[in-house]
């Protein structure tokens, strides 16, 4: 299959819909059945799925592998390849997924009641509960195994038709069996037979699109650079949950408990916004992986770069002068004036680790994962000093500047690599008009903070910054978007996504 910027657009969008469609049906959902199942149940119901999805971590990122060396097999025509891979990486998951369900059904029978504060009347219903999920965990992590290869031939229609689908139909049916009267048991058994049929639906799939899987091979010569290739990937993504929930311990640690919640309701917000460039990088990397390090994978990455600088710019720019008017809508006033100063610095946040993830997914997808991780343990190093003492000075403010620099070091450091490995990047990113891009939004910020400053209605306000807008979008159409580009984003919204899309 051809790559193009054109189906990496198309496959963002797809990502886009898989992944936000299931979180609307999940933000509906859960009132409900914290009404329906009780708050003790439905806090169990939380527990152990919250347990489940640690136990991802078990697969070491051999999906991720898979994905990147099967892209480049699929690229290649390498069949013979790509089967020894693929066999090879689904029975690695199985036999990790099946030590964590072993290890998770132990758990449950001997120790799960006793750890956590759960109600006498719920103990064998939870013990039976988390054995359920120990059973659906090998079944999980096979299944990402299926999906990462669908992946890496650019088939993110099916993988996000098939994720969106299970995603809505795990809360829908929760909620079926909930309201009628069901308790958690029947739910769990149910998801359990959901996550079984998303397993058979994957691997049906990916022998009707790669018809030299169906031949059984195994070489676990292959094994050794998936598991290092993933065991660094495994690496970074354990030191980024560390670098992630360090900031809610030192707060908790430091200053009143209340304070955890007004600083996790602004990175909520924003880990929300993620899925913007969580989308992109997820359509973007097998592409990366199959072109390799070319002159055509350096400006595939160019103008990424660029429309995602395009997108996060104003986005930021909102949250950081609106952060209080929009919390306030949010959460009530009282909170909102606590929380507002840490959603301002984290608007930067916002736009750094979109633009940074990108080149993140470029280096790794050239085979170094092994630098990405180094970095993020440095990161973790000086962000474990900074957030101690920026929030023992300036309180919840200072855990988020604190971040920002930790983000803003390691970009500077991630950048040194990229020069490293593609010294052309530079007169690339420019040739694509990323001069232009910043030019056009520096003004954009200078007009918009100036007209903030001296403003007194929001109401009108928000209708001349609306008005701005329009504007910047028309310039960023006549100016910054190069003839190719402005015929693509064209054909991609005229087709409706059937040949469309905005990077070509």
């Amino acid at each position: 299959m051809k790559i193009t910027g054109r189906r990496v657009a198309k496959n963002t969008v797809f990502n886009l819909l898989g992944e936000g469609l299931p979180s609307i049906v999940a933000v509906v959902s859960l009132p409900f059945l914290i009404h329906w199942l009780g708050e003790e149940r439905f806090g169990l119901f939380m527990l152990i799925w919250a347990i489940r999805g640690y136990l991802q971590f078990l697969s070491l990122r051999l999906g991720f592998a898979l994905m990147k060396f099967a892209a480049e097999a699929i690229h290649r025509k390498e069949e013979s390849r790509l089967s020894c891979l693929t066999w090879t990486t689904v029975i690695l998951l199985a036999i990790l997924g099946s030590i964590g369900g072993v290890t998770l059904g132990m758990f449950a029978l001997f120790g799960f009641t006793q750890v956590f504060q759960i109600p006498t009347q719920l103990w064998g219903e939870a013990r039976v509960a988390l054995l359920l999920i120990a059973l659906s965990v090998p079944i999980t992590i096979t299944t990402t195994g299926f999906r990462a290869l669908l992946a890496a031939g650019q088939r993110f229609d099916l993988v996000n038709i098939v994720n969106g689908t299970s995603g809505c139909l795990r809360y829908l049916v929760s909620l079926l069996l909930a309201r009628m009267g069901f308790h958690l048991l029947p739910i769990v058994l149910t998801l359990l037979l959901l996550d079984a049929l998303r397993l058979i639906v994957y691997s049906m799939l990916c022998f009707r699109v790669y018809p030299p899987i169906r031949s059984f091979t195994l070489d676990f010569q292959s094994a050794k650079p998936l598991l290092w290739f993933g065991g660094w990937l495994s690496v970074s993504q354990v030191v980024g949950m560390a670098i992630t929930y360090l900031d809610r311990f030192i707060i908790g640690l430091l200053l009143p408990i209340s304070y955890v919640g007004y600083y996790a309701i602004p990175v909520e917000i924003i880990n929300r916004l993620q899925i913007l460039s969580s989308s992109l990088n997820r359509a973007i990397f097998p592409a990366f992986s199959a072109l390799g390090n070319t002159e055509r994978s350096l400006q595939l990455y160019a103008r990424a770069m660029k429309f995602m600088f395009l997108i996060a710019t104003p986005i930021a720019l909102i949250l950081a002068l609106f952060s209080k008017d929009l919390l306030t809508l949010y959460i009530g006033e009282e909170t909102a004036l606590k929380s507002a100063p840490v959603l301002q610095v984290l608007a930067f946040i916002f736009l750094l680790i979109s633009l940074r993830s990108i080149t993140v997914n470029f280096i790794i997808a050239f085979g170094y994962p092994n630098s990405i991780a180094k970095i993020r343990i440095m990161e973790l190093l000086l962000y474990a000093g900074l957030v101690f003492w920026f929030t023992f000075k300036m309180g919840i403010c200072g855990t988020a500047l604190a971040r920002l620099l930790q983000i803003g070091v390691g970009a500077i450091f991630i950048f040194f690599v990229l020069q490293w490995l593609a010294p052309r990047n530079i007169s690339i990113l420019a040739s694509n008009g990323i001069g232009r891009a910043l030019i056009l939004s520096c003004i954009l910020c200078l007009s918009i903070v100036s007209l903030h400053l001296k403003m007194r209605s929001t109401i009108l306000e928000m209708l001349i910054i609306l008005v701005i807008m329009m504007i910047y979008v028309i310039i960023i159409w006549q100016v910054v978007l190069n003839s190719s580009e402005r015929k693509a984003i064209k054909s991609f919204l005229g087709k409706a996504y059937h040949e469309g899309g905005i990077l070509r």
